[in-house]
């Protein structure tokens, strides 16, 4: 276990299945939930990647957990998430969404009114 950012951490689970972490990660995650009762009110969210799902070097194996991450956070939160290129399709969605609509904000800032004569 070790800290990757603030508020992030970082579990290394070797010779697990893919099955076998995301069991580790939900029991983290509930036993987080179990430990901090009242008055506290604390989700955890939690990334699950796995090397069978081909990343090519510990960086883009770590962005696959990440972006899992942030699947769980955007899904409703206090939750794990398996990575999947399924979350790559939906984060490319997304921003080209966001592109889209700051591109709309763009052209309504010039917006021109005419009348024809």
């Amino acid at each position: 276990v070790g800290r990757y950012g603030g508020e992030e951490f970082c579990v290394i689970a070797a010779n697990c299945s893919v099955e076998e972490g995301a069991a580790l990660a939900e029991r983290i995650r509930a036993t987080i939930q179990q430990s901090l009762l009242v008055p506290y009110s604390v989700t955890t969210s939690v990334g699950v990647a796995s090397s069978i799902f081909l990343a090519s070097n510990p960086k883009e194996l770590l962005e696959q957990a990440d972006k899992a991450l942030y699947a769980s956070k955007h899904g409703g939160r206090n939750r794990s998430t398996i990575w999947s290129d399924e979350i790559d399709r939906l984060e490319e969605e997304n921003q080209r969404r966001s592109r889209q609509a700051q591109n709309l904000a763009i052209i309504d800032d010039y917006r021109v009114s005419y009348h024809a004569v």
